[in-house]
């Protein structure tokens, strides 16, 4: 179950489809989607997300996991749930909590746990980073507080630390010290043996993925540690 990222091509990054494509490559049966308000996927007609019930990320991930645990040709003791960024939180916290999932991979996932305190900086912080720019909806900064909150791996730590976790994530001179912390406090707590982390000095949040073209040497560095990890416990 491959989740993408904030960003308005969805399923249609090129990262996501060249994960998809090795992942299908190696065995595995991978299924993408485009999550609310994203590409294809389903849209208010009002053009507005107000309330937090409206725009739970995690319901598509749900979702596809109902659908992959349905199929014959799938192993249904076998299900895992993968994201980038955004789309790595999403991940990590929709398969903490399903209890069909047995392992959920963070690739870059972004760090949600920014406490907003003012109404003014709720608004400001709306405005200015996340949503309407990618799903092209008005998104009040109740629903994007309320989505930050329900994708914080952090809240999941007691669901994860019972199943397989890898996390990725990119570690160069403009990295925000901060993230790096998060990154490495959220892999502590999980502990060993079940979590694994691994650092990528030098890539880019995106791992080198270009729009229709080949993967690059960078994106490659991500897939073979990322398909070998999966598929370990073929």
């Amino acid at each position: 179950m491959l989740c993408h990222g904030n960003d308005s091509r969805g399923q249609e990054h090129p990262l996501i489809v060249q994960l998809a494509e090795a992942l299908a490559t190696a065995g595995c049966y991978v299924l993408t989607f485009d999550n609310i308000g994203y590409g294809r996927g389903w849209r208010p007609p009002s053009g507005m997300l107000i309330h937090p019930e409206d725009a739970d990320l995690r319901w598509a991930a749900f979702a596809g996991v109902t659908l992959l645990s349905s199929l014959p040709e799938v192993d249904a003791a076998r299900l895992y749930t993968m994201g980038h960024s955004m789309g790595g939180a999403v991940a990590l916290a929709a398969g903490a909590v399903d209890s069909r999932v047995v392992g959920a991979v963070g690739i870059s996932p972004s760090q949600v746990t920014r406490v907003i305190s003012k109404a003014s900086d709720r608004e400001k912080y709306r405005m200015s980073s996340l949503i309407e720019r990618t799903m092209h909806l008005y998104v009040s900064a109740n629903v994007v507080v309320a989505l930050r909150h329900l994708t914080d791996p952090l809240l999941y730590v007691d669901q994860l630390r019972d199943k397989r976790v890898l996390i990725t994530y990119v570690e160069d001179e403009n990295m925000d010290s901060n993230y790096r912390e998060w990154i490495e406090s959220l892999a502590l707590t999980l502990g060993q043996p079940n979590c694994s982390i691994v650092r990528y000095p030098g890539s880019d949040h995106h791992y080198g993925a270009a729009a229709g073209g080949p993967s690059s040497q960078l994106t490659e560095k991500l897939l073979r540690p990322v398909v070998a990890w999966l598929t370990a416990d073929a």
